[in-house]
């Protein structure tokens, strides 16, 4: 079984022989090159896990060969070979890349163990990148940037020169969520797209010389493709290449299903967070509406009074009369009574429809909306007057918001972070014996925009303090809540650029820090 491809690189036939007799009894496949040129020949038509290569040949030198396996096969491994090595060369060979330093003649143990040293460090460096790659882009799983990130980790890992990640929308055709060498989203080559049809099509990768496309699949369930180019051709694609992107593939698969999923928790958590409110939103619109009935009662019984006025006025010599029926009404009294209720009834409808509007606010879909310059502040104020009736009773909000801290971002999403902090706050004052208070505060720090809100309950168990933006850990009773809330505020944060953190001083009281740029 062949465990490793090794090209030696000799122009002494003996050390040739004698390598590739040892390493080819020990299962290694083994192919040889008399000189530096020769090599670079070698390199650019095949792939090969480790290049051991004599440092002095005639005319191109162990030094050049190094130079075309870090240009063209970054991933292979260099061994250095030398009858007579000096401490100038081992260390010119180690500052240009080279794996290991092999003195001539050797014992087969040293051949082995530096053959074994190479290959352990090449698997090492191929599992680093793509271990570095999967935390990349499992950090932000709702960031709007994470198919950037994916191209530009997949031009990394593979290496390629342009990369394009192509998803199916909703009709099932296929768009470029990213594509090209620059970051941004840009339009995908034509090639790139025909291979993306053709792996989906054939639900397997397809390779070429210059181009590899890898189909993204849920079980049967198309996806998208990941299509990755190498300009240069001396750095072609090789089977070898296959294995390393059906890693990267299922991870970019694994990041992209995690968004989605993170962003349907997202959906979930607003909607139970409206449903929470729901009672105490019906009361708030309650009490304008009674307004307003009451407003249109009284306006009713008035175009009465009016209407009897105006019968008077037109009856001949019907001034008497109308004096007498406007005395009846009540004069300058009925008139103001009248403004009254006109002003009552328009207040009424501006509070129901500022109430609509904060809810609508939060409960928008966030598929198409755009983000857009805002000002926090009335973000937290629609918070606010959504949370009123949770609040209410349980604890005084205390507003200190700085003018005009203005941030880049989805309306909807902000408020549901707001929204949630006011009723975690209240329902912990809710049962506390002290101060109740909720302090909302705004500043702007630097190129950040600061929202706080501190509340003067209880405090967090410092045990729990590192823990409060976990997934499912809650610290409320059984029932009362689902252990996401938190969570999710910290992924709509993370997804405009910002950051949340907790902060519980000994003498109690929670403050939750809201930090996001500045637009």
């Amino acid at each position: 079984m062949v465990t490793a491809r090794i090209l030696v690189v000799d122009d002494e036939p003996g050390t040739r022989d004698m390598f590739r007799g040892e390493l080819s009894g020990h299962g290694y496949a083994v192919s040889e090159a008399a000189d530096g040129r020769e090599a670079v020949t070698a390199i650019r038509r095949a792939s090969y896990d480790v290049v051991i290569s004599d440092v002095r040949m005639p005319g191109l030198g162990g030094m050049d060969v190094l130079r075309e396996v870090r240009h063209s096969a970054p991933e292979t491994e260099v061994i250095i070979s030398t009858g007579g090595a000096s401490v100038e060369t081992a260390v010119e060979c180690m500052r240009a890349g080279a794996s290991d330093l092999l003195q001539k003649p050797c014992q087969a143990k040293e051949l082995f163990s530096s053959v074994a040293r190479a290959l352990e460090r090449r698997q090492l460096r191929t599992l680093k990148s793509l271990y570095q790659a999967c935390q990349v882009i499992f950090a932000a799983p709702t960031d709007p940037k994470l198919p950037e990130a994916i191209a530009a980790l997949a031009m990394r890992v593979m290496p390629a020169d342009q990369a394009s990640l192509l998803l199916l929308d909703p009709d099932g055709e296929l768009y470029a969520a990213r594509a090209g060498a620059a970051p941004g989203p840009g339009e995908a080559p034509a090639e790139d797209r025909e291979l993306a049809h053709r792996a989906l099509r054939e639900r397997a990768p397809l390779l070429t010389r210059t181009h590899l496309a890898y189909p993204l699949l849920a079980g049967m369930r198309p996806v998208g493709a990941l299509c990755l180019c190498r300009v240069d051709p001396a750095r072609t694609f090789r089977s070898e290449d296959l294995d390393r992107a059906s890693v990267l593939a299922s991870q970019v698969l694994l990041a992209l299903q995690n968004g989605y999923l993170t962003a349907q928790m997202v959906s979930s958590e607003r909607l139970a967070t409206i449903g929470q409110l729901a009672a105490g939103v019906a009361h708030e619109i309650n009490n304008p509406v009674a307004y307003v009935q009451s407003s249109f009662a009284f306006l009713t019984e008035g175009m009465a009074d009016l209407e009897r006025l105006a019968k008077a006025l037109e009856e001949p010599g019907g001034g008497e009369a109308a004096r007498a029926q406007w005395e009846a009404m009540g004069g300058r009294q009925w008139l103001c009574d009248m403004r009254d209720s006109l002003r009552d009834a328009g207040e009424g409808t501006a509070r129901v429809r500022e109430i609509a509007a904060d809810l609508s606010t939060l409960s928008r879909s966030d598929t198409r909306v755009q983000r857009e310059m805002l000002d926090l502040n009335e973000v937290i104020r629609s918070a606010i007057r959504i949370s009123r009736a949770e609040v209410r009773g349980r604890a005084a909000v205390v507003e200190q918001l700085a003018p005009g801290p203005m941030v880049m971002g989805i309306p909807g999403r902000l408020s549901q972070v707001f929204v949630n902090l006011l009723v975690n706050a209240a329902q912990v004052l809710a049962e506390w014996s002290g101060k109740r208070e909720i302090t909302v505060s705004t500043a702007r720090e630097g190129s950040s925009v600061v929202a706080r809100v501190a509340d003067t309950g209880p405090g967090i168990q410092p045990e729990h303090l590192s823990r409060m933006f976990e997934a499912f850990f809650t610290t409320k009773k059984p029932g009362v809540g689902t252990g996401l809330g938190l969570s999710i505020c910290r992924e709509i944060v993370r997804a405009h650029g910002g950051e949340i953190r907790a902060d519980s001083p000994p003498g109690g009281g929670a403050t939750f820090t809201v930090t996001l740029p500045s637009a």
